[in-house]
């Protein structure tokens, strides 16, 4: 009857109320008879509860219809949920430490960042870092690395920092990927990414040959990637080559018709006080900016470290 079934109910929310004492794991339910709904805040709190509220309702013998289940997500996350959402998947993957368990991770963050959670892959890569050792599934991450360092530049430091944590296990690949990214994203003119991507080799210590910062430099049209560019250029030694030496000659001469009231004020400046080629040739513009003697007399660079 209607009653006793409301009884025998009443039993099963009471053991499932306990379930979330016993537990500690935050969650509500409602019930329109035997229809039942779970309210979880992760669903790696699904995963830990599922089989101990499937074996309360079969202590009853009421078998769950899995026809009938589903597991709806909803965007509403907090960074405690957000490390719940990912601490089953860590958990997993820290048990067998293969490839599958790693993919799924990144799986679970383009799942969070569809939900609308920006913050999805900045937290899993910290996670990366402090949770887990890559060093069996090296190989399997690169990919993952290479494509986030051109699609998510904001999260490059996060990367990089993973990067330098098992420098000794990165493939040549990885810089090579790095490099025709960073082709890409200047033919396109993504500056931007072209940034990102240069600090990121610089950081790797990528060896850059004469060919290609040439090559690179040509193709520029901004000049903040062209100022970390001559900061390569000069700090490798490689700016007496001789195709790099004309080429920036070429560049000054180009600079010097310039003033520092133009759009060219920055590489301008950082061209002076870093004493790049023929330099001298835009000191005149100093002594006819008072804003600029003060930057010179205080040696203000605004170069990327």
């Amino acid at each position: 009857s209607r009653i006793i079934s409301e009884l025998l109910l009443v039993k099963i929310n009471e053991e499932l109320e306990d379930l979330s004492k016993i537990h500690s794991i935050d969650f509500n339910f409602m019930h329109y008879v035997d229809d039942y709904e779970f309210y979880f805040r992760s669903e790696y709190d699904v995963h830990k509860l599922k089989n101990k509220i499937i074996e309360i309702f079969e202590s009853y013998r009421l078998k769950i219809n899995e026809n009938k289940s589903q597991l709806l997500l909803y965007p509403y996350h907090s960074i405690k949920d957000i490390k719940s959402e990912y601490d089953y998947y860590i958990e997993k993957y820290n048990t067998k430490k293969d490839e599958h368990s790693l993919r799924l991770l990144f799986f679970k963050a383009d799942e969070l960042t569809s939900l609308g959670e920006k913050g999805a892959y900045k937290y899993l890569y910290k996670m990366l870092y402090n949770r887990v050792d890559l060093s069996n599934c090296w190989t399997a991450i690169e990919p993952f690395l290479i494509g986030h360092l051109l699609i998510r530049p904001s999260i490059s430091q996060n990367i990089v920092e993973l990067i330098l944590k098992y420098m000794d296990l990165v493939s040549e690949r990885l810089s090579k990927e790095i490099f025709k990214n960073l082709e890409i994203s200047m033919n396109n003119h993504l500056h931007n990414e072209s940034q990102w991507l240069l600090w990121s080799l610089i950081k790797i210590n990528y060896d850059f040959t004469v060919f290609e910062l040439e090559h690179l430099y040509k193709k520029c049209d901004d000049d903040i990637t062209k100022i970390i560019l001559l900061s390569i250029i000069y700090k490798s030694g490689k700016g007496s080559e001789e195709k790099l030496s004309s080429l920036l000659k070429e560049e000054i001469e180009l600079l010097a018709t310039f003033n520092f009231e133009s759009d060219k004020w920055l590489l301008l400046h950082e061209w002076y006080m870093n004493k790049w080629e023929d330099y001298k040739k835009i000191e005149p513009h100093y002594n006819r900016n008072k804003f600029f003697q003060a930057l010179k007399k205080n040696k203000v660079s605004f170069l990327l470290a």
